[in-house]
């Protein structure tokens, strides 16, 4: 199995070849080891995020990315973890959130 995504510097250069098949599990980390995240693809395009970091606009880097493979994150993110509450893991995690509830 080829690795989907060819990481260059950061999240915000990272370059997106494809989705997970509907049937892969994938597993992608970002963070700059200080308030990492994990984006998990749990297959039949439902998503888990696990924390949350900013990119360089303050923004959530698990929606950014979600977004470049084309992912409703309002839809197919169906479980959202804090795995504990210091600032450099849930900062940017309410917009996270958001997108889940109705309305946002």
């Amino acid at each position: 199995m080829s690795p989907k995504t060819e990481s260059v510097a950061s999240a915000g250069s990272e370059r997106i070849a494809c989705p997970p098949q509907a049937d892969e599990l994938e597993l992608s980390l970002f963070g700059s080891g200080c308030g990492e995240c994990a984006v998990v693809h749990l297959g039949a395009n439902e998503w888990m995020v696990v924390d949350s970091c900013l990119d360089e606009h303050d923004s959530p880097v698990s929606l950014a990315y979600l977004k470049k493979l084309g992912i409703d994150a309002a839809k197919q993110v169906l479980i959202v973890v804090a795995s504990h509450w210091h600032d450099d893991h849930v900062h940017g995690l309410s917009a996270v959130v958001t997108v889940q509830a109705p309305g946002g």
